[in-house]
């Protein structure tokens, strides 16, 4: 229903989940049940919480950038957004994103590779467009 593992913690399930990651700490909780809560995104501490959820929040942004732009190709260059993405393609570079994580990304049309020349060519082309149009309906280019 939430998509996540978070589980109240007064219930029993909740106990139990506070219980496997008491045996992962102690080193007691057997390599196939590690695995098998890894693959299902189980979250260990707090912080990887925390980081999971930082991490929807910024995907839920770029689908919206993409809703409104068609793309993920962020304009802005010190944009936080565009931080997230260089992030994540360091991430996926060294190895440090889940295959869900990995698999979202793709389904949005991200892009791995900084764009080529011909792609900041179109990028260039479309922004020149809209500035265009800004004038058409403005009487000026002072985009603020």
């Amino acid at each position: 229903k939430y998509g996540d593992c978070q589980v109240p913690t007064g219930s029993k399930l909740g106990r139990w989940v506070l219980n496997q990651r008491k045996k992962s700490k102690t080193g007691t909780l057997s390599v196939e049940h590690f695995t098998r809560l890894e693959e299902i995104g189980f979250a260990w501490t707090t912080r990887d919480l925390e980081a999971k959820k930082k991490w929807k929040a910024r995907f839920s942004h770029l689908e919206e950038y993409k809703r409104e732009h068609g793309n993920c190709d962020i304009a802005q260059k010190d944009s936080p957004l565009n931080n997230w993405c260089r992030a994540q393609r360091k991430k996926y570079k060294e190895g440090d994103l889940s295959e869900e994580q990995i698999n979202q990304l793709e389904g949005l049309g991200f892009k791995w590779a900084i764009a080529d020349q011909e792609s900041l060519d179109k990028l260039w082309d479309n922004k020149f467009s809209e500035l265009i149009a800004f004038k058409e309906q403005n009487g000026h280019c002072n985009v603020k």
